[in-house]
């Protein structure tokens, strides 16, 4: 499977943050996070900032993907 280029995460991103108030963001979520575990050193400043401000909204999944996701970026950096 062929990771997300930068670009893609940051369509991602942009997309996810246009519609964070609608209901039916769950899976765009989840998908974006996924996209994140598959190159931790790709992460932004931007993709934290976008983490922290969709966290109040997190679902189990996406809490535990978010868990997924920092313990990756601590043992890569």
């Amino acid at each position: 499977m062929k990771n997300f280029d930068s670009s893609s995460s940051d369509a991602l991103r942009a997309n996810l943050l246009q519609i964070k108030d609608l209901d039916y963001h769950d899976f765009i979520v989840t998908s974006y996070l996924s996209s994140l575990l598959s190159d931790a050193t790709e992460i932004k400043q931007a993709d934290l900032d976008a983490i922290a401000l969709l966290r109040g909204k997190f679902n189990t999944t996406q809490l535990w993907l978010e868990a997924l996701l920092f313990k990756k970026v601590l043992v890569e950096s």
